[in-house]
């Protein structure tokens, strides 16, 4: 009886220790999966948004054109962050979008500047010449890919502002305020 207690132990751990299996060495390394997701990014503010006042009046001296006098015609930045799936491209534009036209005898004008300060990425290149403003939306900034203005003070591409006169059609209109919007779009 004891001989078969004892065989049967021996079948019960012999059971066992197939299932089991023989004892696996530890594994120095291992791994897991971290999923990251890009989303598109198209961003666009105006640093200090001020108000650009142009004020035209009588020269110092008569015969002479009349004298532009501007206020904050060079403070405000465009600042943008902008990320674009790979090959594209995007541009900033601006128009005149508000009720108010441009007076008759004025063209408004803008220059904007290359982008300055902490700039990271590709943030495009300000269109080398003055744009005139209208109604139509003109190219401000091209070529921007994915990067980021920064957003101090003077960081991003500078707005400068100009009124030209065209004095044989100019007629007084008083104060009139005009909306220009710019625009983060896709495009080149």
């Amino acid at each position: 009886m004891k001989k078969r207690a004892l065989v049967m132990c021996i079948a019960v751990l012999a059971v066992l220790a197939a299932r089991t299996g023989p004892a696996e060495a530890a594994d120095n390394t291992d791994s897991h999966l971290v999923e990251i997701t890009v989303s598109e990014v198209a961003n666009l503010r105006i640093h200090e948004g001020t108000t650009v006042m142009a004020a035209i009046g009588s020269p110092e001296t008569a015969g002479d054109s009349p004298l532009i006098t501007y206020t904050n015609a060079n403070t405000n930045y465009l600042q943008y962050t902008s990320i674009v799936a790979d090959g594209a491209t995007r541009k900033i534009t601006g128009a005149i979008t508000g009720a108010s036209p441009v007076p008759n005898g004025l063209v408004l004008r803008v220059v904007p500047s290359s982008a300055t300060g902490n700039k990271v990425g590709a943030v495009g290149s300000a269109v080398p010449t003055t744009v005139t403003l209208g109604t139509v939306a003109a190219d401000i900034v091209t070529g921007i890919g994915s990067g980021y203005t920064g957003t101090a003070a003077t960081d991003g591409v500078k707005l400068t502002y100009s009124v030209a006169l065209t004095p044989e059609d100019l007629e007084t209109a008083g104060t009139v305020t005009i909306e220009v919007t710019y625009t983060l779009t896709d495009g080149s």
